[in-house]
């Protein structure tokens, strides 16, 4: 699949949890693998508090390196991310 397709099917599924004041955490990132583990493709919100000293694309990009996925995109304070 490319990222266009997948794009597509994220717009369809809602965000299955959300990045807060912590930042992206041990927990948060084990919760995400989890969840690509099972679904590949999910949705991450960003709280306005993640955004305190980071920016948006700063906190997208630690979610990739941290999680070995793909961006898929992101828009606004929402990401998609993809693993297989």
């Amino acid at each position: 699949m490319d990222k266009k397709e997948l794009a597509i099917q994220a717009k369809a599924i809602k965000p299955f949890t959300q990045i807060g004041a912590k930042g992206v955490t041990d927990g948060a990132i084990e919760k995400i693998l989890l969840y690509l583990k099972k679904h590949k493709l999910g949705k991450i919100k960003l709280l306005d508090s993640a955004l305190d000293s980071k920016d948006k694309k700063e906190v997208a990009q630690e979610l990739v390196t941290r999680t070995k996925a793909t961006l898929i995109s992101q828009i606004g304070k929402t990401v998609v991310l993809w693993k297989r």
